[in-house]
């Protein structure tokens, strides 16, 4: 496979130890993980980034070599489906953390991640993909990651999440992608909350704060 446009994003957006080309094979082939791009025609100008046009296609092993030939990816969010064996046998690095979430239904859905290539960032092209994703996870509990020295896991419970379950502070060990700080003195936060579904997203975005009476 060539060198997917997911990792040019990564390396945009964070760092290129963000992913590689491994990570994305994995990905593509794993059933229970899920990649969700927002794409635009290459032949589009690139540098008139008002008013985009752009689509939702979950990537595969089996659409993505197309779909990079006709289309630039500018953005991309992985979400992975985990079993609550997977988290009793400690199979993840961070098993022990998701433990201590009072989460009592399972499978839960791990939100790893969320990149926009920086062009086309405040545009309402995240949320819109947020929105998209939905239809994916809205039936389960979501497990978030942030950094704490930001508030966006209180924005995104709040934007996106209905009831926020806990929120646990944990050490990685590495960068923080916002303030640079190491790991040891800026942990990310690890949080439980559930979800909104896809329709019920769309009407808050559409109506705003009158629509959340409603859900």
């Amino acid at each position: 496979m060539f060198k997917s446009q997911i990792i040019d994003i990564s390396t945009e957006t964070v760092s290129d130890k963000y992913m590689n080309i491994n990570d994305v094979e994995e990905f593509l082939t794993d059933k229970n993980t899920i990649i969700n791009a927002a794409l635009i025609k290459k032949d589009r100008d690139v540098d008139d980034i008002t008013n985009v046009e752009y689509i939702f296609e979950r990537l595969t092993e089996d659409n993505i070599t197309e779909l990079e030939q006709e289309y630039k990816i500018i953005g991309y969010i992985i979400i992975r489906k985990i079993t609550k064996e997977q988290i009793e046998s400690n199979e993840l690095t961070y098993s022990d953390s998701i433990k201590q979430l009072p989460i009592n239904s399972y499978p839960i859905t791990l939100w790893k991640c969320t990149l926009i290539r920086p062009e086309f960032q405040n545009k309402g092209i995240g949320t819109d993909m947020v929105i998209n994703t939905a239809q994916y996870v809205s039936d389960l509990p979501v497990i978030t990651f942030t950094w704490n020295c930001s508030n966006s896991g209180e924005k995104i419970t709040e934007k996106f999440g209905g009831e926020s379950i806990n929120s646990i502070s944990f050490n990685l060990g590495i960068e923080c992608t916002i303030c640079g700080q190491c790991g040891v003195t800026c942990t990310p936060n690890m949080w439980g909350h559930t979800f909104r579904t896809k329709m019920e997203l769309k009407a808050i975005q559409l109506l705003g704060e009158k629509a959340k009476i409603f859900f």
